[in-house]
């Protein structure tokens, strides 16, 4: 009995023994570390989780992250994130604190995906994407700019012959682009999309691309809507690409020399987008010859300093001989068809030229010194007398008629004239300092540039319409009339006549400072703190834009982080905001100013297994200062003798990640509203003798006695498109990745439009909604370990329809008066469907 209680005893006290062991057992492991990409840039809001578990977490902005699980001999650290590989990491009977980074690779299967290695750094505003095989993306335009008019968040287009987008609200002037720390400026007399040629981007040299839609960071330069910030590819081994098409030819070469202490890039592009122009309305011969060459070569000096050479040239001539055009407008009820003819030609000419020159020093003590000289030259010239005639009839549209479909009563006919003869010399040129230095946790930006831009310009424009004889100079002049009347000149409707030389400098720089705090048990928060300031002697003002923007990861829930920035945002006159509709030169412009406010938040997830991740952002926006303009086209024209203030509000929603596994896609929906109310205006609507309302008109004297004035407040600015959305989707056949799809999906409501006439505007009318639909379907040829295979780094063939849906989309409207001076907007049509073939290869 007492040997049977003394191991009983025994047994409690093994174990107690034992209860310290199981109960460091199930003590937790700690791992902490930084993710990045093979660049060594940290990547935010990646995925880590225990395999076979439900203990996950998420990187912070700055890459870091920290992560706690039970004890275990064998633990399985899995991390995904989107457009990156998964990479898995065996711990083996781990201490209770670790310390780990990991380099994750790019997404480089057999899947030739865009790799749109979408990021969000959500603390800068920042959209991150890294077309690196953009060329397989279905488009009429540029694969880079496509891209970005996909992404969504604020981002807006409704052109596809165009690489100009719009930003919440905003127009094409307001965005600015870097490439490499260069800016990079545009044509500026191009007046439609037929006549624009190939933007500065070329997906086969970028490597990728920082995009914010507003509030962004003060070391960005004065504009008030958007910053697209692109970085070349930096080449580790030589690679020369190949691509053909329909529409365009495409070389590129990247490689290094010297043991990797040169590198060199170099880009010529050649594009005839005669095929489609083929289906615009207005036939005719175009002669489109468009061309351009880029490199950008680096060579570094020793182990702290490099020096890098930019060059561009842009050769851009536009043809055009129209001949006949027909169409039917209208509604249901009431349908119209009209027949142009023309006589005359239009010959374009834009020439840009680009040179950088970059030198970079980086010091032992996280100093990094920028001396950045940068010159833009552009030689643009626009010639062009075309005479058109046309004849409005009405359309039968009563289905039981025998005469349905036919032409009825004759509702107009008559006559305009275009003669221009517009020629603009540009010259820009700057030297800029920048400075980054790193103390503790602050990363402290300077910057300061000077910049002269020269002017030489020379405008002769006019416009002469004929409708039934209104505008004969005398009454004498029209049959039936025999007695002498005072001579009447001709009254054209509209007349620019100027010639000037000018030129103006600009001081302008920057202070910036952003550090990252940590709080115990409660989250992380980066802060961003900056001001720019300037002189601009074009308007003799001086600028100052305080910005601010702050972002906080809570601890509790690392797969979510949340943004606020506020700023002011100016943007001084270049040379379009000062030129009056009839040639005059206004230097008392004011910089345009632009106040945002930004609330933010993004969370990351999963789905299916699979890595997903939403983006919002609301967003008002309050605007004063501004100069009023109308779009037509892709022409922007300001009335710089007049002011107004506005606002732009709206939320812009995204989600991204793989729908299909291994492969990006994403669907955005923003919705917008802009308005201004411009100072002083008015109109007034007009009676008859029955006191009926007739269609009102802006005016300025003579108001006639059966009128009512009013005053119209706040109305609709020119990009106020309500309702935008996007979709970029890939597929591929299952256990057949070589074959692959890509869809592009975009729909944006109308805007707004209205007749214009010298110094006044009405658009009280709203353009059909846009909505386009291109698919593209790809094949990976010579695959295996075929002799050819092992030659060539890629070889594909991807077949486009673009437009499949056939939807007939409106770009602009000609004026047309009938013989009761009604006056009527047709239609311009952008392009039908259309079918491409194109070739890739890399070697």
């Amino acid at each position: 009995m007492n040997i049977t209680i003394m191991s009983h005893y025994i047994r409690i006290l093994i174990l107690l023994l034992l209860l310290p062991i199981s109960t460091w057992a199930q003590e937790k492991v700690t791992l902490s570390g930084n993710i990045k990409n093979a660049n060594n840039e940290p990547i935010p809001f990646a995925n880590i989780g225990i395999v076979n578990s439900n203990i996950g977490t998420a990187t912070n902005i700055n890459g870091y992250f920290e992560i706690s699980f039970p004890y275990r001999d064998t633990v399985i650290i899995g991390i995904s994130t989107v457009g990156y590989e998964r990479f898995y990491d065996t711990l083996i009977k781990p201490q209770k604190k670790l310390n780990r980074d990991y380099i994750l690779t790019t997404l480089s299967t057999l899947l030739p995906q865009i790799e749109v290695t979408e990021q969000v750094d959500l603390a800068k505003g920042i959209q991150r994407l890294d077309p690196k095989k953009g060329q397989l993306l279905p488009t009429t335009g540029g694969q880079v700019e496509t891209l970005i008019k996909l992404m969504g968040m604020g981002v807006q287009s409704s052109n596809e012959l165009s690489s100009q987008y719009s930003v919440r609200g905003g127009n094409y002037d307001e965005n600015l682009v870097y490439v490499n720390d260069f800016e990079i400026y545009r044509p500026i007399l191009t007046r439609s999309s037929e006549q624009e040629g190939l933007s500065f981007l070329n997906s086969d040299l970028i490597g990728s691309i920082d995009f914010s839609s507003g509030g962004f960071e003060a070391r960005y330069g004065d504009k008030m809507s958007s910053v697209l910030d692109a970085t070349y590819l930096r080449p580790t081994e030589k690679i020369t690409t190949i691509q053909a098409s329909l529409l365009s030819t495409n070389i590129s070469t990247i490689g290094t020399l010297f043991k990797n202490k040169f590198t060199y890039l170099a880009g010529f592009r050649y594009k005839t987008n005669k095929y489609i122009l083929k289906s615009l309305p207005t036939s005719g011969d175009y002669f489109p010859k468009i061309f351009d060459f880029q490199t950008y070569l680096t060579y570094q000096i020793n182990k702290h300093s490099e020096i890098a050479v930019l060059g561009y040239w842009n050769y851009n001539q536009f043809t055009f001989y129209p001949k006949s055009r027909e169409t039917s407008f209208g509604t249901i009820s009431e349908t119209y068809k009209i027949n142009m003819y023309f006589e005359g030609a239009e010959k374009n000419l834009f020439n840009m030229w680009i040179g950088g020159l970059k030198w970079t020093y980086i010091t032992d003590s996280n100093t990094i010194f920028k001396t950045i000289f940068n010159t833009y030259h552009s030689d643009e010239q626009e010639i062009f007398d075309v005479l058109s005639q046309y004849w409005m009839h009405t359309l039968e549209i009563d289905y039981e008629s025998e005469t349905f479909g036919r032409e009825g009563e004759l509702m107009g006919i008559g006559s305009y004239l275009n003669h221009g003869r517009n020629y603009l010399d540009l010259q820009v040129a700057y030297l800029e300092e920048k400075i980054s230095h790193k103390i503790g946790n602050h990363n402290l930006d300077f910057g300061i540039k000077g910049q002269g831009n020269w002017f030489d310009f020379k405008m002769r424009e006019w416009i002469y319409m004929d409708s039934a004889g209104y505008s004969l100079p005398t009454i004498t002049d029209s049959i039936g009339y025999t007695q002498t009347q005072p001579y009447k000149p001709l009254e054209l409707y509209e007349f620019i006549k100027n010639k000037q030389t000018t030129a103006n400098w600009i001081i302008s720089g920057y202070l910036q400072d952003s550090w990252t705090k940590k709080f115990e048990g409660k989250g992380t928060m980066t802060t961003i703190l900056g001001v720019r300031g300037g002189y601009y002697s074009i308007n003799n003002t001086f600028m100052f834009s305080p910005r601010f923007s702050i972002s906080y990861t809570p601890e509790w829930q690392r797969l979510m982080a949340f943004r606020f920035s506020l700023g002011l945002y100016q943007q001084p006159p270049f040379w379009k905001e000062m030129v009056g509709w009839d040639g005059t030169i206004y230097n008392d412009i004011p910089n345009q100013k632009s106040v945002h406010a930004v609330v933010g938040m993004e969370y990351s997830f999963q789905a299916w297994e699979r890595p997903f991740k939403f983006v919002t952002e609301a967003y008002y926006k309050y605007l004063y200062d501004l100069i009023p303009y109308v779009v037509d086209n892709i022409r922007i024209r300001y009335l710089p003798d007049q002011r107004s203030k506005g606002y732009a509000t709206g939320i812009d929603l995204k989600l991204y990640g793989e729908f299909v596994p291994d492969v990006d896609s994403w669907i955005s929906v923003s919705v917008m509203k802009t308005a201004e109310d411009i100072i002083g205006d008015y109109y007034y609507i007009y009676y008859n003798s029955e006191g009926e309302r007739i269609i009102p008109n802006y005016t300025l004297n003579n108001v006639p006695v059966d009128s009512e004035k009013v005053m119209p407040g706040y109305i609709p600015r020119p990009g106020d498109q309500r309702v935008n959305i996007s979709l970029f989707f890939q597929d591929y056949i299952p256990n057949h990745p070589n074959f692959k799809m890509n869809l592009a999906l975009q729909f944006g409501t109308g805007l707004p439009f209205g007749p214009t006439s010298n110094k006044k505007y009405l658009q009280t009318n709203r353009t059909s909604p846009y909505r386009r639909v291109d698919i593209g379907f790809s094949a990976k040829l010579f695959t295996g370990d075929s002799k050819v295979a092992k030659a060539l780094k890629e070889c594909w063939i991807s077949l486009e329809v673009l437009n499949l849906l056939q939807i007939r989309n409106v770009v602009s409207y000609t004026w047309v008066t009938d013989v009761n001076g009604r006056m009527y907007g047709v239609p311009n049509y952008l392009t039908d469907r259309q079918i491409n073939l194109k070739f890739i290869v890399k070697f």
